[in-house]
């Protein structure tokens, strides 16, 4: 599963953990791809799920759905190349 459909899941089952881990990811693989602008969001939303603040991840989750989509080609991993581990 995607990483922004465990964010997502995680929210709706009010897990500030799950959507934590899922930013995490997020942001280390659009670190690992240049992608600033989806990691600072993946960031904020991380740091918001670690202080236990549902209503901020609520609120800054559909920007980093936004953000994700627009560079999935960026974060799916490259066909015929194995999968990077972090």
């Amino acid at each position: 599963m995607p990483p922004s459909d465990d964010a997502r899941r995680g929210r709706a089952d009010g897990s500030t953990f799950a959507v934590q881990e899922a930013a995490a990811r997020i942001a280390g693989k659009a670190e690992s791809f240049g992608l600033r602008v989806l990691e600072r969001i993946a960031r904020c939303v991380e740091r918001a799920a670690t202080a236990d603040d549902m209503e901020a991840v609520r609120d800054l989750l559909p920007e980093l759905e936004a953000a994700v989509e627009r560079n999935r080609i960026a974060l799916a991993p490259r066909a015929g190349q194995p999968a990077r581990r972090g």
